[in-house]
């Protein structure tokens, strides 16, 4: 049992520094705060999940998310501002906010 809760400490302990990591890094060179980079990381699994097709291997996923078509690719299925809000659980106002701020930075 001892060795079960260790390993379980150890895993939450990586995880914890992990996410650590991401918000540092996505403050210094992402120059986003924490909820606006889970709005973009959601955004981008849902493209993923909705236009690369199973058989792709990883080189055509990475050329396909390189494009500079983007657009196309993003608005194939819609994924809306109160879907996000339900997934990060944030108000949809706040998520509105944050995706406005995000469009004027490009």
């Amino acid at each position: 049992m001892n060795k079960k809760l260790h390993k379980y400490a150890e895993t939450l302990y990586h995880l914890i520094n992990f996410r650590l990591s991401q918000f540092k890094q996505s403050r210094s060179m992402l120059k986003m705060d924490y909820e606006s980079f889970m709005i973009v990381s959601c955004m981008g699994a849902h493209a993923l999940k909705n236009n690369i097709k199973t058989k792709d291997d990883w080189e055509t996923v990475w050329e396909i998310t390189r494009t500079k078509n983007l657009n196309k690719f993003y608005n194939k299925k819609k994924l809306t501002i109160f879907a996000l809000a339900n997934l990060i659980g944030l108000p949809t106002e706040t998520v509105r906010r944050k995706i406005e701020l995000l469009k004027k930075k490009n």
